[in-house]
């Protein structure tokens, strides 16, 4: 399981999305051990069924239980190693019907075997093995061992079968490469998205750090108007200058902070606005990291 954060930043809030995206991984799961258990269960009971239908073949003893059991063993770790895992249920296989055992669901663990190798690997390492493993059970095994040469209708069929087996391992592949490429189409948007909202979150704190830089210069402009004033004042009329100086002071913090109020509850609702969470699945979690500043009167 491969778990993925999205980060969405606005001016006063930070949002943080965990999403969970299923990824293929080489670790052993639960469904490996059933897998391989289910496969070695009919493996063992059905060939020692059709060992008994079978004149010609070596009565099963503990050698061939044991051949039996070792291609399944071997599917526990085929996530980690496919290729490998291929070629040993092959040798095994291969040993199996060169002992003179009968023909039976010997194969499943081969079939099992290709189909991991095949869709998790390269076709150039997985698809010859499925040539030459034909060849050297079907052909090569029966000319120096006991086993019985299959008939032409039997190598006919055993051929259209691989082939079968061959187009489902293609439509394996085909239908993997689909999902991860929407999952990589899935994740780029992802990333479009936090970009985007990256943007926005560093154009609004533009926007207001413009609008307080407005705000404290209009302020510096008006204090300076008003001293000015008061200067020219200070020696013509000496009884007003304290009260204008006062009346000055007062209408220049008012004003300094109407205008800072404005721009704040400005910014925090284009702040609100924007830092709802997007919609989509995954839990989101809230951090506060930007308080609105406090204006004393």
């Amino acid at each position: 399981m491969y778990v993925s954060r999205t980060m969405t930043v606005s001016p006063d809030r930070v949002y943080v999305r965990v999403m969970q995206t299923d990824r293929r991984d080489t670790s052993i799961a639960p469904r490996d051990l059933l897998i391989a258990l289910g496969v070695a269960i009919v493996q063992v009971v059905g060939s020692i069924g059709a060992n008994h239908n079978q004149s010609w073949a070596t009565p099963l003893d503990a050698a061939g239980v044991v051949l039996l059991v070792c291609g399944p063993l071997a599917l526990i770790v085929r996530r980690r190693f496919p290729v490998t895992v291929l070629l040993v249920v092959l040798a095994v296989t291969a040993l199996y019907v060169a002992r003179g055992y009968g023909y039976g669901p010997v194969f499943l663990s081969l079939v099992v075997a290709f189909l991991g190798a095949a869709t998790a690997g390269s076709r150039w390492l997985t698809y010859p093995v499925l040539a030459i493993g034909y060849v050297l059970i079907v052909f090569a095994v029966p000319a120096v061992s006991p086993a019985e040469s299959p008939s032409f209708p039997a190598l006919t069929g055993i051929a259209a079968w691989l082939l079968v087996l061959l187009a489902a391992a293609e439509i394996i592949r085909q239908r993997r490469g689909m999902l991860d490429a929407r999952r990589q189409r899935a994740e780029a948007a992802e990333r479009g998205a936090l970009e985007e909202q990256r943007r926005r979150a560093s154009e609004e704190r533009l926007a207001i750090a413009r609008e307080l830089h407005d705000v404290l210069a209009h302020s510096l402009s008006l204090i300076n108007v008003q001293a000015s004033v008061a200067l020219e004042l200070w020696d013509s009329r000496p009884s007003s200058r304290r009260r204008r100086c006062r009346r000055s002071r007062s209408r220049a913090a008012t004003r300094s902070a109407t205008s800072m109020r404005c721009s704040r509850r400005c910014g925090e609702a284009r702040a609100a606005r924007r830092s709802r969470p997007p919609p989509g699945s995954g839990t989101w979690t809230v951090w506060s990291n930007a308080p609105a500043p406090q204006v004393s009167r």
